[in-house]
């Protein structure tokens, strides 16, 4: 069975991929990405996702997560230099979804919240107005719709100067089991929305940075994923999203 396991154990360190030591703490987090992809067996792409557990000023657990996705092309840039040149995001397949899901479940100190019934208190779903406002592109807007959420942290949580993005997998019925869409996540200062070049989502240079959960908005993001499982999709069950 897959799993999400620490780059370390699978050939790998934090120079491979180029993480500055200067840049934004890259060192604090802990990188994971999936156990196939062994460094023996040079795989031309990688998915990672980064994990730093702290507390806060209240002494609540905070969950910093950073998705990154670095395609070989990319990674051969001279200059090339993760996070700050990857993709926010990581692609997800129907096999892999549920690995996700269980690997943020084991960050969820406080599980009975998965017991609760999901609220919509901090992931909040984007109107198409909401998009051409963030500068979404208009074919953007269209594949984005029902998928990509406005994360409103509780107090503390994250600096009020920073909004986050999130836009959760999308499957269509065309290609089956053996698709691959993406799970993606972005962290930027407000004010960078009053410039017109500033055009999101998820791949221009900078947009990538950690997104905090605490436990409340963690039981509520795996909430969101387990709705978008493919055994939901496939079932009619997952939500109304057109």
């Amino acid at each position: 069975m897959v799993s999400l396991t620490p780059i370390g154990t699978l050939g790998y360190d934090l120079a491979f991929f180029k993480f500055s030591p200067t840049q934004d703490e890259g060192e604090a987090f802990t990188y994971y990405t999936f156990d196939y992809n062994i460094a023996q067996n040079q795989p031309g792409d990688w998915d990672i996702l980064g994990i730093r557990l702290r507390r806060s000023a209240q002494e609540a657990v905070l969950l910093d997560v950073r998705l990154l996705y670095i395609h070989e092309e990319k990674f051969e840039w001279e200059e090339f230099e993760a996070p700050r040149d990857a993709d926010g995001r990581i692609t997800i397949k129907p096999s892999t979804l549920p690995v996700v899901i269980a690997f943020f479940e084991g960050y969820l100190a406080d599980r009975w919240l998965l017991n609760e019934k999901r609220r919509d208190r901090y992931f909040h779903l984007l109107t198409e107005e909401q998009m051409t406002q963030l500068h979404f592109a208009p074919w953007r807007r269209n594949a984005g719709r029902g998928h990509d959420y406005d994360y409103r942290p509780g107090e503390d949580v994250q600096s009020p100067e920073m909004m986050s993005v999130i836009s959760l997998p999308i499957w269509t019925s065309k290609y089956g089991a053996n698709q691959v869409t993406s799970l993606a996540c972005a962290s930027f200062e407000r004010h960078r929305l009053e410039d017109a070049q500033f055009i999101p989502p998820f791949k221009v240079p900078h947009w990538v940075g950690s997104i905090t959960f605490d436990q409340p908005a963690l039981a509520e993001f795996i909430h969101l994923l387990k709705e978008r499982t493919w055994e939901r999709f496939v079932s009619g069950t997952s939500p109304d999203l057109s």
